[in-house]
């Protein structure tokens, strides 16, 4: 993510494939929702865009959750 340069949710998809979701949590905030170790667990991220300096964009780690915890769904109130 360091060297990323994303404008755009479509470019964070390119980078990671299925591996990444986006969704809308209960208070609006769209979120990344990244699939790791195997799709064990969940990384929930808030990413910020910058249109004219993409590499100045920041991404926001705000829950790492199990695939059950995620399932829950108490994260999408929360966040």
């Amino acid at each position: 993510m360091k060297q990323a340069a994303w404008r755009k949710p479509t470019d964070v998809k390119l980078t990671f494939g299925k591996n990444v979701d986006f969704v809308q949590s209960d208070r609006g905030s769209r979120l990344a929702v990244f699939n790791i170790h195997g799709n064990h667990y969940r990384l929930i991220a808030a990413i910020h865009y910058l249109e004219e300096h993409p590499v100045k964009g920041r991404v926001y780690v705000l829950s790492i959750l199990s695939h059950e915890e995620y399932d829950e769904n108490r994260w999408k109130r929360e966040l």
